[in-house]
């Protein structure tokens, strides 16, 4: 019984050094070794993964290895491996820089506020190499055209203050989300607190511009509108008002017709500028890999259209806003029926809807270099490239060229340009025939999407619209018809909360979703369509660094 007795306790006493043992080894913590023994694994998985893709030729101890590092970067690798060696004892490394005919890989440098605009940018593509980076400009017009639908003082508040709160706790999500214990729904804000913020602010700032703060307009000054005794229409004072729309807009039956014109001009007008923007970073592409033939092929023409057609509608709409039509005997005309009769009547304008002096034949000539630029983009190129394709034959078969190891098959070489030999016999009318589908193809995107896009850009309106009508139903139905006007304190109550819940649910949760989604069309589409190739590869550094799930 005593030997019994004896080896229960030292099993006891064993088991429980091991369960000591495995709880000291296993514990959730910074200093943990089994995270120590797991992190170890992993550096050296990925050691061996680099491994493999080296090269070791036959009969050799040198290992060859092949990698990108930003030029920058590069003295300092030569400084880590020659740091390495001296601690190994290995040979002396040679590290040289080669030349390589494949495009390099892309790389930007982002921080936690960057990133975010650079991942929108990613989502869609990656800028090719030495492209202009549509990420830089996202950082503004983004959260921008998000303000602009979703203009409110008191929702952009909102926003705002939920963007700096998580801003404010960012090291206690950040920690949170590094052990997975962060809630799924807070997660996917956190990971765009910068863009929230942005967003918020521009809200805000387009808030003030429709001087609306939860469908109620403020009076930080007074208004140039003045109704006299219970007279239905209202005089004006003669001045302008300091900033953004006067609130004497507000309430009246014209309410919506006023705001309907305005903001559809302003969309427009945003939407013309954008896209021409994006044609402009055309040519800066262009001008960098010294591409004159794409500048005079495709830049030129495509900029004159498009500022002889929306450019000039754009132009119209400004006008129109600079002119005192109390002054003026004639109605102002309608600019839509303006730009039909530009086309179908090139050259002719009522005398009594012109909105200056020649506007008919200037309208003619715009129409005329319109037409022309279309086949200025479509047969251009192609001519041009046939033709350095037949005088490269040429040489070739005179034998002053010599002629490509890899001349029948690779076509393009790296596909990122045309080159001027594409093979003999079938093989240069295969390739004429692509570079001509190809050319009619993007001038048709280009010439179609020159409308089609313009009308894109009428959601910012329509979203806007819809935001401050949602806005105004909620006050006008929940505070003020089932709660102020009913006398009863208990219904105000109750009022005011379903005005909060269907504000916080359908304004700052749906309608914010809504919105940011509209402008990341804008943005992959409408914007970035004219400049962008999103056909790059993103530069992916060998690091130790343990890689974030999204």
């Amino acid at each position: 019984l005593f030997y019994f007795g004896l080896k229960q306790k030292v099993l006891a006493r064993t088991q429980h050094e091991i369960n000591s043992i495995l709880e000291s080894v296993a514990f959730d913590g910074e200093d943990s070794p089994l995270r120590f023994w797991q992190e170890a694994l992993r550096q050296e998985k990925l050691v061996c993964d680099a491994m493999r893709k080296c090269y070791m030729p036959p009969n050799s101890n040198m290992v060859t290895a092949e990698g990108w590092v930003p030029t920058e970067d590069v003295e300092l690798v030569r400084d880590e491996v020659q740091a390495a060696v001296r601690r190994s004892g290995a040979q002396e490394p040679v590290i040289q820089e080669i030349y390589v005919q494949s495009a390099p890989p892309t790389y930007f440098k982002t921080d936690k506020y960057t990133s975010t605009f650079q991942g929108i940018v990613e989502t869609y593509g990656v800028p090719r190499f030495r492209e202009a980076n549509p990420g830089l400009f996202t950082i503004v017009t983004f959260p921008f055209l998000f303000g602009v639908m979703y203009g409110d003082i008191g929702h952009g508040t909102c926003l705002f203050l939920f963007g700096l709160w998580l801003v404010y706790n960012e090291d206690k999500f950040a920690l949170q989300k590094k052990k997975k214990t962060l809630n799924e729904m807070i997660g996917m804000a956190f990971g765009g607190r910068y863009l929230l913020v942005m967003m918020g602010a521009f809200a805000v700032y387009c808030g003030t511009i429709y001087n609306d703060c939860f469908s109620i307009p403020t009076r930080v000054f007074p208004s140039h509108w003045d109704f006299i005794g219970n007279a239905t229409m209202a005089r004006h004072s003669g001045t302008v008002y300091p900033y953004g729309v006067d609130p004497g807009w507000y309430h009246t039956k014209n309410e919506l017709t006023f705001f309907n014109s305005l903001k559809m001009k302003i969309s427009v007008t945003l939407g013309v500028s954008q896209m021409t923007f994006g044609i402009v970073l055309s040519l800066m592409n262009h001008l960098y890999f010294n591409d004159w033939l794409s500048v005079w092929t495709e830049f030129v023409p495509q900029i004159l259209f498009m500022l002889c057609t929306f450019g000039y509608m754009i132009f119209l709409i400004i006008l129109k806003f600079c002119i005192d039509w109390s002054t003026h005997h004639n109605s102002p005309p309608n600019l839509i029926q303006t730009m039909i009769g530009m086309f179908l009547s090139p050259g002719s304008v009522a005398s009594d809807k012109q909105l200056y002096a020649g506007q008919g034949p200037i309208q003619g000539l715009l129409v005329v270099i319109a037409v022309i630029c279309i086949p200025w983009m479509l047969v251009t190129k192609p001519m041009i490239l046939k033709r350095r394709i037949e005088a490269a034959e040429r040489r070739r078969n005179d034998g002053i060229m010599r002629p490509r190891l890899d001349d029948d098959d690779d076509g393009d070489g790296d596909g990122h340009e045309h080159q001027d030999d594409h093979g003999h016999g079938d093989g240069e009318h295969h390739d004429f025939s692509e570079i001509v589908i190809h050319q009619a193809i993007h001038t048709i995107e280009f010439v179609l999407g020159c409308v089609s896009n313009t009308a894109s850009y009428l959601r910012l309106w329509a979203l806007s619209l819809a935001h401050a009508e949602l806005s105004n139903v909620f006050w006008e139905k929940m505070i003020m018809e089932y709660g102020a006007n009913t006398g009863s304190p208990i219904m105000m109550v109750v009022g005011f909360g379903a005005w909060a819940g269907a504000t916080f649910a359908v304004l700052l949760c749906m309608d914010v979703l809504e919105c940011f989604l509209h402008a990341l069309r804008l943005h992959w589409v409408e914007f970035q369509n004219k400049f962008f190739q999103a056909d790059g590869y993103k530069f992916e550094a060998f690091t130790f660094e343990p890689v974030e799930e999204d």
